[in-house]
């Protein structure tokens, strides 16, 4: 590239420099800090995301445990948790897309699995609404 620098007396030759592409200017640096931006942004996406569905899989999962999904639905239920521990395993071999497929077939399976066991027929009692059970219960 052929480029006159005016920090050098040449009088008014016009010189070669190889390292001239190097030579920053405010073009280059935006162009540059554009495309750092989107590199960092873009690579991020994968783990974030698949964290996100993955928690809340395991927040269906948990409700489901609570209302006795595993006695009332057992299809739903073990197929949620296996696909929620197919989603963590894909995760740690950074197989980010595969994980979120997995964890948000988990999520609805874990929801499916909680709403057929508290419409069971052979229900008689709904679980508690929180985790936290009356201590009162355990006293014989």
């Amino acid at each position: 590239m052929i480029c006159t620098c005016p920090n050098l007396d040449t009088g008014g030759r016009v010189w070669y420099f190889p390292w001239a592409m190097l030579y920053p200017t405010p073009e280059r640096c935006a162009a540059l800090l554009v495309a750092l931006l989107l590199t960092l942004g873009l690579s991020a996406c994968g783990p974030v995301e698949s964290l996100v569905v993955l928690n809340q899989a395991n927040l269906n999962f948990e409700a489901a445990q609570r209302s006795e999904a595993g006695r009332y639905s057992p299809y739903e239920y073990v197929s949620a948790r296996e696909r929620i521990h197919k989603a963590r395993e894909e995760m740690n071999y950074s197989d980010f897309e595969v994980a979120i497929d997995l964890a948000l077939e988990a999520r609805k399976m874990a929801a499916q699995a909680r709403e057929k066991a508290l419409t069971h027929p052979e229900r008689t009692t709904l679980p508690p609404a929180g985790g936290i059970q009356d201590p009162t219960d355990r006293l014989d």
